[in-house]
């Protein structure tokens, strides 16, 4: 199961906590609520810290996002290397 929750925004960004497991329909829902953020101006923040589960499709897809406006921040240290982010700081 799969569940984003907003948890603080300003002018510029939007943090949403990501829980749960991701695969291909939870990507769906994270890359729309990223889209409509990008397009209000808003850069989305996705914290990844209570992730239990992301497939390889949905690695590919954490790829993709953040060739876009979006932050990642507090992935596992496995993930972070899955996803090859310098930026998303390991917890």
């Amino acid at each position: 199961m799969l569940r984003i929750t907003e948890t603080a925004r300003t002018d510029n960004s939007v943090t949403y906590l990501v829980e749960g497991r991701v695969g291909p329909s939870g990507l769906k829902e994270i890359d729309r609520i990223c889209s409509l953020e990008i397009e209000s101006a808003v850069t989305p923040v996705l914290d990844l810290s209570r992730l239990s589960f992301v497939d390889r499709a949905a690695v590919e897809g954490f790829r993709s996002l953040k060739r876009r406006p979006v932050r990642m921040i507090n992935c596992s240290p496995f993930l972070a290397e899955q996803l090859k982010l310098g930026e998303c700081n390991a917890k």
